[in-house]
């Protein structure tokens, strides 16, 4: 308990920082971190170890790796391919795997045993690429292999993998008739979600069995939430590591304000759209508007949110520049911008790190987060 000269004192202190910060200068939020190598890579991936080490997989470069996050090295050793599409680490930490776009490979790198990476896969099924990765608790990795160009392929057209021993082996546990899952994500509670589209449709659905079967828990049917149809696509999914909400971001056609959405239940049978994220944007060439594409999402230890605005990989053409990366303190119900200094807004990853940084993988290289507040003023309570 504070004495009421304590009290007294917090208050003016607090009174003296909002004045004076009234009166400074906006300082820069991020720093461009890195070589010059790594200033012109286009980032997709962005994932960090259980010893802090960060990596980097960008479309065209290859996988880069940092200790501290100022200094990073080339780490595409037996990497036959540097189109780097995504990348995961396994839950103890020691394993490392990245997905390529141009052979449509999955490769997988040993940290407990050094050496290089090694091609695990070329292409499950019928040369299609691999469009979701992740891992649950237990050590399972699943993948699936669908595509975008659906139109070129037989029924299935999407493919879901699962490895039990590190990416050694692999079984196909199911299909989908769906034209192409984009993302894969293994909530806290390891529940398996995946996006889908048909048609003029989209949605998540859900395995609570390791994908053996799979049900709907989000579908385009409601008056509020709008539409995901005209080739809405997920784009990203996080957890609030202090709440355990669970996020996907996407983006849309419909200009119906709808590109985050949240569940609290740790079946994730139920989601709640949140409110837009960012300004709606007009679509090139078109007289369409649309909520931004929420390609990032990232949280801090205690709780506080952070999502990029970029540009989706498969329509980059039709989009302007991203809006960089803002930031919730309520779990998601509400945003602030905090891009200053962040050089290229086309963000298409974020990660934290245990010390609260924040990275950010852009179009144009990587940048760190310059503020290392933990918490708000209002959090401390002086009764």
């Amino acid at each position: 308990m504070f004495t009421r000269h304590a009290r007294i004192m917090v208050a003016l202190l607090c009174a003296w920082m909002l004045m004076w910060g009234a009166n400074l200068p906006a300082q820069n939020q991020w720093e461009r971190v890195g070589v010059p190598e790594t200033s012109a890579l286009d980032v997709r991936a962005l994932v960090v170890d259980s010893s802090g080490t960060l990596y980097a997989g960008a479309y065209g470069g290859g996988v880069w790796r940092s200790a501290d996050g100022d200094r990073w090295t080339s780490f595409s050793a037996g990497l036959t391919d540097l189109y780097v599409t995504r990348m995961i680490v396994t839950p103890n930490g020691k394993t490392l795997f990245a997905a390529t776009a141009s052979n449509r490979s999955l490769y997988r790198y040993r940290l407990d045993s050094g050496g290089s990476w090694e091609l695990v896969s070329v292409s499950f099924q019928k040369d299609r690429p691999v469009t979701g990765l992740t891992a649950d608790s237990s050590g399972q990795i699943f993948a699936t292999n669908s595509s975008f160009d659906y139109n070129s392929f037989d029924q299935p057209y999407v493919y879901i993998y699962r490895s039990q021993d590190n990416g050694t082996s692999w079984t196909m546990v199911t299909t989908m008739g769906y034209d192409f899952i984009v993302n894969l994500y293994v909530t806290p509670a390891d529940v398996l979600i995946a996006d889908w589209q048909q048609l003029d449709q989209a949605g998540l659905e859900r395995s609570l069995d390791g994908g053996q079967s799979w049900q709907n828990c989000w579908l385009d049917h409601g008056p509020y939430y709008g539409s995901w149809s005209n080739h809405a696509v997920t784009q990203s999914f996080g957890v609030n590591v202090n709440t355990g909400s669970v996020f996907v971001g996407f983006y849309n056609f419909n200009g119906n304000g709808l590109n985050l959405a949240r569940t609290t239940d740790t079946s994730a049978a139920t989601w709640t759209a949140l409110p837009q994220v960012g300004a709606s944007i007009q679509i090139s060439e078109s007289s369409y508007t649309s909520p931004p594409p929420l390609t990032a999402i990232a949280s801090r230890p205690w709780g506080d949110m952070f999502v990029g605005l970029g540009m989706p990989y498969n329509n980059s053409s039709l989009y302007p520049e991203g809006q960089g990366v803002w930031r919730s303190i309520d779990d998601g119900q509400s945003f602030t911008d905090v891009s200053l200094g962040l050089e290229n807004k086309n963000v298409n990853a974020l990660v934290a790190t245990l010390d609260g940084r924040i990275y950010a993988g852009t179009a144009a290289g990587i940048f760190r987060s310059t503020d290392l507040v933990s918490v708000e003023l209002s959090k401390f309570s002086v009764e």
